[in-house]
C-alpha cells in the first residue's frame, strides 16, 4: 500500500533540501566521499534525498522508507565520527583538485567553504533531527495501518543507530 501522507511528503522535502544546501553541498561533499560505507548505503541515500517527484506521484513503501532511514543514520554516525572531527583538514586544498591544481579560489568562495565547515556539525545535527522525526511519523503511520504486524519491527537497528546519535 502506497504512503502519501502530506506530513511525510512535506518532510521528505525538507530533508531532501536541507541534504543538498546544507550537508552534501559543493563545499563538503569531497570530504563525504571518504567514508567508508557501502554502495547500498548511498544508493539508499540517493533515493530518500533525489527522488522526490517519482515518490511525490507514486507513493512511499513502508520497506524502503525504513530502509532509507538506515542508510540516513548510519552517513550520519560515519560523517559524525570519520568527518566532522578532521572537516578542516580534509577541505584544507580549498577547491585545488588533481585536475584542477594550483587554480586561485575566489574570496567569496572561501568564505562559503569556510563557513560549510564552521556549520557542518550543527547542519549534520539537523539532518538527524529530520530523520529521526520521519522516523517516528513512518513508525506511528506503521503502528496505525498495520497494528497487528507493523513493519518497523524487521528493522531492530535503527533503534540501535538512533541511540549513538
Amino acid at each position: 500500500m502506497p504512503i502519501r501522507d502530506a506530513e511525510i511528503m512535506s518532510l521528505m522535502e525538507r530533508i531532501r533540501e536541507h541534504y543538498h544546501n546544507n550537508v552534501n553541498n559543493r563545499f563538503v561533499r569531497k570530504a563525504l566521499l571518504l567514508m567508508d560505507i557501502s554502495r547500498t548505503t548511498w544508493d539508499h541515500l540517493e533515493s530518500l534525498t533525489e527522488k522526490g517527484d517519482f515518490y511525490r506521484t507514486q507513493g512511499y513503501q513502508f520497506d524502503e522508507l525504513y530502509e532509507w532511514i538506515v542508510a540516513a543514520l548510519t552517513f550520519i554516525h560515519h560523517a559524525r565520527t570519520e568527518v566532522s572531527p578532521n572537516l578542516k583538514s580534509i577541505l584544507a586544498a580549498g577547491s585545488a583538485t588533481i585536475l584542477h591544481k594550483g587554480a586561485r579560489e575566489r574570496e567569496e568562495d572561501r568564505i562559503l567553504r569556510e563557513m560549510a565547515i564552521k556549520n557542518f556539525p550543527s547542519n549534520l545535527m539537523i539532518f538527524a533531527d529530520l530523520i529521526r522525526e520521519l522516523y517516528q511519523k513512518v513508525k506511528e503511520l506503521d503502528e496505525k495501518i498495520n497494528f497487528s504486524r507493523p513493519i518497523y519491527k524487521k528493522y531492530p537497528e535503527i533503534q540501535e543507530l538512533i541511540k549513538v546519535l
